[in-house]
């Protein structure tokens, strides 16, 4: 017999207490995380908490939702010089220097600067549609906000 199954395909998943977002926030703190060129490439993201609401309002309407495949993600694209400036800035951090790209590669590398560069705008419009879905912060400024007020805490 087969067994259902919903694939959700998740943005970046953000908390406080995720290693990379601790990564991210001394790096800006830092004035090491650089903007890739002029930082228009989109980053998706989710804050965990949201994160976890799909999944319990995918699994509330496991029968409807056989089958699909969802993009778990805030309902803000947004370009990485508009992520990362804001979030240096709520963090009272520098703001983050636009560096070319070959230059990127020498300071951090071949693989980070794939990261930084890659530009991934998603929608999250059908996993709304089909589920009570709705993230209770749902651009990268809310994320932000929470991120640095509990680590400010």
């Amino acid at each position: 017999a087969s067994v259902p199954s919903t694939l959700l395909r998740f943005a970046a998943v953000m908390a406080a207490d995720a290693w990379h977002t601790q990564q991210t926030v001394t790096a800006l703190r830092q004035g090491s995380l650089p903007i890739i060129g002029k930082g228009d490439g989109y980053f998706s993201m989710i804050h965990a908490d949201d994160a976890a609401r799909a999944i319990a309002a995918v699994i509330g309407r496991a029968e409807a939702v056989a089958g699909k495949t969802y993009n778990v993600v805030d309902d803000a694209p947004a370009t990485m010089a508009e992520v990362f400036s804001y979030a240096a800035r709520i963090l009272r951090a520098p703001r983050p220097k636009s560096v070319p790209a070959l230059l990127a590669k020498l300071a951090v590398g071949g693989i980070t600067l794939d990261v930084l560069a890659a530009s991934y705008r998603m929608s999250a419009a059908r996993i709304h549609a089909d589920t009570a879905f709705a993230p209770a912060y749902p651009t990268y400024k809310e994320t932000w906000n929470q991120i640095a007020a509990t680590i400010d805490a």
